[in-house]
């Protein structure tokens, strides 16, 4: 309420001062506003550093004055709560002006920044987060979703390899027969390339011998695998001896894995070289 109020510094000596106030018809509101996030949709339960998802999210002014348009950026948080560390989703979307009680509800499309380590984390959906509206509370702008997001890399994991033991002469074809397997919670971004070596250990090394022939392994699913035979061929300069086949996936390094130890399998059936 605003009052006007004469001689207010009391410089005139008057009959009564108790009359000197009066009081405006209308009342003023003295206050600010409050954005507050009041829900967040769940992330998917699994996904790669690099892709993007959808995000639901409903902001809410709770105080007393029209707060001016505002901007909301999502974070990956490992602990629900808005710290230094969290990791700033790629994506954010602007909300209009909202009169006092008034929500905002949208959904967009953040991207997981491509450097996240794996790790789960929850994603926080934070209230004007430039700072640009002066609200009564700063410290309720954001929200934690219930589900977290396992942010993780695919794992390709040879399973088996087999062929038969030969003898084979130098410069001949034979018959390769392996299983990749995915092990993990996302996918691959891309199809991978398996490659097959003579070794004389089963540990793949520089001193190993590439045959000649090559499969292309497939997008896989999480958990899905891949099994295929192929022809590959022995070089003419291969010493005559007994050799470890070894099958590798991915060996030209194009899907970025959660472990690179787990590439190679060594068959069970020695492999002969004849003269």
């Amino acid at each position: 309420m605003k009052l006007a109020c004469a001689d207010d510094t009391q410089v005139v000596a008057e009959a009564s001062d108790a009359n000197n106030c009066r009081a405006a018809a209308a009342t003023i509101v003295v206050g600010r506003p409050d954005l507050v996030e009041t829900a967040v949709s769940n992330p998917p339960a699994a996904a790669r550093p690099g892709t993007s998802f959808t995000v639901t999210d409903t902001v809410r002014n709770q105080g007393t004055l029209t707060a001016s348009g505002s901007t909301i950026h999502y974070y990956l948080s490992a602990d629900a709560q808005k710290s230094p560390d969290d990791r700033l989703l790629t994506g954010s979307r602007s909300v209009p002006a909202l009169a006092p009680g008034a929500a905002s509800t949208q959904t967009g499309n953040v991207t997981i920044p491509s450097a996240t380590p794996p790790g789960t984390y929850f994603v926080l959906a934070c209230a004007d987060d430039t700072n640009l509206v002066v609200e009564s509370d700063e410290g309720n702008n954001c929200l934690a979703s219930a589900g977290a997001v396992t942010v993780a890399l695919p794992d390709l994991v040879q399973q088996t390899v087999s062929s038969s033991g030969g003898p084979f002469r130098r410069g001949t074809a034979f018959t390769v027969s392996d299983t990749v397997l995915n092990d993990s919670r996302v996918g691959t971004p891309s199809s991978a390339t398996t490659r097959y070596y003579l070794s004389t250990d089963n540990v793949r090394n520089t001193g190993d011998i590439l045959l000649t022939g090559a499969r292309t392994v497939p997008i896989l699913a999480p958990s899905a695998s891949s099994s295929a035979s192929i022809a590959v061929t022995i070089p003419s300069a291969t010493l005559p001896g007994t050799y470890i086949l070894l099958a590798c996936a991915d060996d030209t390094k194009l899907v970025a894995e959660s472990t690179e130890a787990n590439n190679c399998r060594a068959s069970g059936t020695a492999v002969v070289v004849a003269p």
